[in-house]
């Protein structure tokens, strides 16, 4: 902590790392799991999961990887100049998503993916 009150930029990358880290420390023990009494569900939970701490670590506003980003980027230069990373990191992000799907709508018939686009198309930034 700062003398504010505030956490340290160090702090804060910590913690957004941590956040998608902890879906990352559950994967070991569930494919353990998974060798040892293999059953669908524990499959799907391990494919869920990692695909929850990949995402959760994309570089958008909103996102733990987003505000990792931007702590770090602060930890070298001004908060303004991380914003205007993060701006950019968060519109390249959503170009790939939104690309990806529709590769995924026209493939599979599923819209998932464009439904999580919209949703951050419409998220103010703040």
């Amino acid at each position: 902590m700062t003398s504010g009150g505030r956490r340290s930029y160090r702090d804060d990358a910590a913690v957004f790392f941590w956040g998608a880290g902890a879906n990352l420390l559950i994967l070991p023990p569930v494919l353990f799991l998974y060798r040892a009494f293999p059953c669908r569900w524990l499959l799907f939970f391990f494919f869920a999961d990692l695909f929850l701490a990949l995402f959760n670590l994309l570089p958008a506003k909103g996102l733990d990887g987003g505000e990792l980003l931007e702590s770090l980027v602060c930890l070298r230069a001004s908060p303004d100049t991380a914003r205007r990373v993060l701006e950019k990191t968060t519109k390249i992000s959503l170009a790939l998503l939104f690309s990806s799907g529709i590769l995924l709508l026209l493939k599979f018939r599923n819209a998932s993916l464009m439904l999580i686009f919209v949703s951050f198309l419409f998220k103010p930034m703040k």
